[in-house]
């Protein structure tokens, strides 16, 4: 593999830093430079080659990571994208995938599985297999709704202050809640606090 021009779209500046730093001890690297927002990376691409982009869902300002991954395969179909987010749900990786993109790897999953999928993409063109671990975690086949109702649970919350913090009724919190409990096979509060105890959910948002 040819050494590569890459590109690292990410506004938290000391995850792209850290990234930057450790990339090039795999070897095969020209060059890293970093950006904070989609309008960056799209002005540095009117005049400049990138190989690779590294790309994190949650921008903030401007286009979102969806928004700079449509974007970006339109203007430069042959650059190569791997998505690297907390993000693990599998409608997130979908989407990724249906709009192009060349890869996934959770934020969590490190330097050395990220390195194997810049090789692997290169190689086959995809890399997904990072994101199968991600979903061996129940929490993961739950809704993007669900899944804050499922995190204010954890935190102690009850339906009521659930409703009024999401703006919905009390009636379909309490639908949410019971969808969510067949979803993950639990029979009540219990149950769900210790699955969430098991996936590190209550230690990340409680």
């Amino acid at each position: 593999m040819d050494e590569l021009n890459i590109a690292i779209v990410d506004d938290h500046q000391l995850f792209a830093d850290a990234l930057k730093n450790v990339l090039p001890i795999y070897g095969n690297i020209e060059s890293i430079i970093t950006f904070t927002t989609g309008k960056q990376l799209y002005t540095h691409l009117e005049s400049n080659s990138i190989d690779l982009i590294l790309l994190d869902l949650g921008i903030k300002e401007g286009d979102n990571g969806f928004e700079i991954l449509k974007e970006v395969k339109y203007r430069r179909p042959k650059i190569k994208v791997i998505v690297v987010s907390m993000h693990t749900q599998q409608e997130y990786i979908s989407e990724i995938e249906k709009l192009g993109g060349n890869g996934y790897v959770p934020k969590d999953a490190g330097a050395k599985i990220l390195n194997n999928a810049i090789n692997s993409i290169f190689m086959k063109d995809v890399f997904y297999n990072a994101s199968d671990a991600a979903f061996e975690n129940p929490f993961n086949t739950l809704s993007s709704t669900e899944n804050k109702i499922a995190k204010a649970i954890l935190l102690g919350n009850s339906n009521k202050q659930i409703a009024e913090d999401l703006f919905r009724s009390k009636e379909t919190i309490d639908t949410h809640r019971k969808n969510i409990y067949r979803k993950l096979d639990v029979n009540g509060i219990v149950d769900f606090i210790k699955l969430g105890v098991k996936y590190g959910m209550v230690s990340d948002f409680g």
